[in-house]
């Protein structure tokens, strides 16, 4: 049986450590933290996990929003304001401006006074 080198040893620790927690090298990566510090050793992993999503839903938000004000600024040049007013980014729905009025209209505030049980919050 071949025994392996300190060097070995070490690059096998650091790829499998990378291997099952992938989220760790990206925090540590994003904050310049070395592998293995006090401050890496220190870190929670459900923290690390909530940092990283926290900034895959702030950059999709972003870029939605940015697709949003783009779509409405060539609506706009294109003379198009009162045809176009409102996207669903995901469903990539239009609307016209009574259609919105209507949704708006029949809006009931009282749904959403709910908790999760349908239940009145108040």
């Amino acid at each position: 049986m071949k025994s392996l080198t300190m060097k070995q040893n070490l690059e096998e620790l650091i790829f499998k450590w990378n291997s099952l927690f992938p989220l760790d090298r990206i925090w540590r990566k994003k904050y310049n933290i070395p592998f293995g510090s006090p401050q890496h050793l220190s870190m929670d992993p459900l923290m690390i996990a909530l940092d990283i999503k926290e900034d895959e839903l702030f950059n999709t938000y972003v870029e939605e929003q940015s697709l949003f004000q783009e779509t409405i600024a060539k609506a706009r040049k294109n003379g198009d304001q009162n045809k176009f007013v409102l996207t669903s980014i995901k469903e990539g729905e239009t609307f016209t401006q009574e259609e919105v009025d209507k949704m708006f209209d029949e809006l009931d505030i009282n749904d959403y006074n709910k908790d999760l049980n349908g239940e009145d919050k108040v």
